[in-house]
Protein backbone atom coordinates (compact mmCIF):
# COMPACT_ATOMS: atom_id res chain seq x y z
CA UNK A 1 0.00 0.00 0.00
CA UNK A 2 3.00 2.07 1.09
CA UNK A 3 4.79 1.36 -2.38
CA UNK A 4 0.94 2.46 -4.39
CA UNK A 5 0.50 5.66 -2.19
CA UNK A 6 4.37 6.63 -2.99
CA UNK A 7 3.54 6.42 -6.91
CA UNK A 8 0.67 7.88 -7.43
CA UNK A 9 1.94 11.08 -5.23
CA UNK A 10 4.53 11.52 -7.29
CA UNK A 11 3.06 10.76 -10.37
CA UNK A 12 0.88 13.37 -8.92
CA UNK A 13 3.15 16.09 -8.11
CA UNK A 14 5.00 15.20 -11.85
CA UNK A 15 1.70 16.06 -13.47
CA UNK A 16 1.15 18.62 -11.19
CA UNK A 17 4.61 20.55 -11.79
CA UNK A 18 4.32 20.29 -15.53
CA UNK A 19 1.24 21.90 -15.72
CA UNK A 20 2.12 24.43 -13.23
CA UNK A 21 5.27 25.10 -15.27
CA UNK A 22 3.25 25.33 -18.56
CA UNK A 23 0.61 27.59 -17.37
CA UNK A 24 3.63 30.35 -16.56
CA UNK A 25 5.18 29.69 -19.92
CA UNK A 26 1.49 30.52 -20.98
CA UNK A 27 0.66 33.07 -18.58
CA UNK A 28 3.78 35.06 -18.80
CA UNK A 29 6.30 36.54 -16.35
CA UNK A 30 4.96 35.98 -12.66
CA UNK A 31 6.89 35.44 -9.40
CA UNK A 32 6.74 32.08 -7.89
CA UNK A 33 7.58 31.72 -4.70
CA UNK A 34 8.84 28.35 -2.02
CA UNK A 35 5.00 28.74 -0.92
CA UNK A 36 3.31 28.27 -4.12
CA UNK A 37 5.67 25.53 -5.34
CA UNK A 38 5.51 23.72 -2.05
CA UNK A 39 1.11 24.16 -2.61
CA UNK A 40 1.46 23.23 -5.48
CA UNK A 41 3.17 19.65 -4.69
CA UNK A 42 1.06 19.39 -2.11
CA UNK A 43 -1.90 19.37 -4.13
CA UNK A 44 -0.70 17.59 -6.79
CA UNK A 45 0.48 14.62 -4.02
CA UNK A 46 -3.40 14.68 -3.21
CA UNK A 47 -4.95 14.47 -6.23
CA UNK A 48 -1.90 12.01 -7.02
CA UNK A 49 -3.29 9.67 -4.12
CA UNK A 50 -7.50 10.29 -4.99
CA UNK A 51 -6.81 9.19 -8.71
CA UNK A 52 -5.98 6.09 -6.37
CA UNK A 53 -10.34 5.74 -6.75
CA UNK A 54 -10.07 4.36 -10.31
CA UNK A 55 -8.20 0.98 -9.60
CA UNK A 56 -11.64 0.34 -7.82
CA UNK A 57 -14.61 -1.71 -9.41
CA UNK A 58 -17.15 1.33 -9.53
CA UNK A 59 -18.64 3.18 -12.35
CA UNK A 60 -16.65 5.06 -13.87
CA UNK A 61 -18.33 8.13 -14.44
CA UNK A 62 -19.16 8.10 -10.41
CA UNK A 63 -15.19 7.50 -10.47
CA UNK A 64 -14.69 10.49 -13.11
CA UNK A 65 -17.18 12.78 -11.14
CA UNK A 66 -15.54 12.21 -7.87
CA UNK A 67 -12.19 12.31 -8.79
CA UNK A 68 -13.40 15.98 -10.97
CA UNK A 69 -14.88 17.31 -7.85
CA UNK A 70 -12.06 16.54 -5.27
CA UNK A 71 -9.24 18.14 -7.80
CA UNK A 72 -11.24 21.33 -8.38
CA UNK A 73 -11.98 21.29 -4.58
CA UNK A 74 -8.00 20.78 -4.28
CA UNK A 75 -7.50 23.67 -6.72
CA UNK A 76 -9.32 26.21 -5.31
CA UNK A 77 -7.73 26.06 -2.01
CA UNK A 78 -4.60 26.17 -3.39
CA UNK A 79 -5.77 29.15 -5.33
CA UNK A 80 -6.91 30.56 -1.77
CA UNK A 81 -3.93 29.52 -0.15
CA UNK A 82 -1.45 31.76 -2.88
CA UNK A 83 -3.77 34.55 -2.49
CA UNK A 84 -4.81 34.08 -5.96
CA UNK A 85 -8.81 33.57 -5.55
CA UNK A 86 -9.34 37.53 -5.94
CA UNK A 87 -8.13 37.11 -9.80
CA UNK A 88 -10.16 33.78 -10.48
CA UNK A 89 -13.38 35.25 -8.96
CA UNK A 90 -13.61 37.92 -11.79
CA UNK A 91 -13.75 35.56 -14.09
CA UNK A 92 -15.22 32.26 -12.51
CA UNK A 93 -16.56 30.70 -15.66
CA UNK A 94 -13.65 31.26 -18.29
CA UNK A 95 -11.34 30.32 -15.13
CA UNK A 96 -13.76 26.88 -14.86
CA UNK A 97 -13.28 26.41 -18.42
CA UNK A 98 -9.71 26.78 -18.46
CA UNK A 99 -9.89 24.39 -15.08
CA UNK A 100 -11.93 21.82 -17.65
CA UNK A 101 -9.65 22.05 -20.57
CA UNK A 102 -6.48 21.38 -18.73
CA UNK A 103 -8.28 18.78 -16.92
CA UNK A 104 -9.08 17.07 -20.13
CA UNK A 105 -5.78 17.35 -21.45
CA UNK A 106 -3.92 15.78 -18.66
CA UNK A 107 -6.39 12.84 -18.93
CA UNK A 108 -5.55 12.72 -22.63
CA UNK A 109 -2.01 12.37 -21.83
CA UNK A 110 -2.44 9.25 -19.77
CA UNK A 111 -4.84 8.18 -21.74
CA UNK A 112 -2.66 8.26 -24.77
CA UNK A 113 0.14 6.87 -22.13
CA UNK A 114 -1.61 3.68 -21.10
CA UNK A 115 -2.16 2.93 -24.98
CA UNK A 116 1.34 3.11 -25.61
CA UNK A 117 1.80 1.15 -22.84
CA UNK A 118 -0.83 -1.63 -23.22
CA UNK A 119 0.69 -2.30 -27.15
CA UNK A 120 3.92 -2.76 -25.90
CA UNK A 121 2.86 -5.62 -23.51
CA UNK A 122 0.81 -6.84 -26.49
CA UNK A 123 4.22 -6.95 -28.74
CA UNK A 124 5.86 -8.33 -25.96
CA UNK A 125 3.51 -10.85 -25.12
CA UNK A 126 3.02 -12.04 -28.63
CA UNK A 127 6.87 -12.41 -29.42
CA UNK A 128 7.50 -14.44 -25.99
CA UNK A 129 4.52 -16.47 -27.14
CA UNK A 130 6.45 -16.96 -31.08
CA UNK A 131 9.35 -18.22 -28.76
CA UNK A 132 7.10 -20.74 -26.98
Amino acid sequence: MLRKLFRHGLIGILIGSLTYLAILVIQGTTTVTPQNIISIWLMSLFIGWISMIFEYDWNFWLEIAIHFVVTLTLVISMTAYNGWLDNLSKHSWVNLFRFVIIYLFIWLGIYLNQMIDAKRLTRLVKMRNKKS
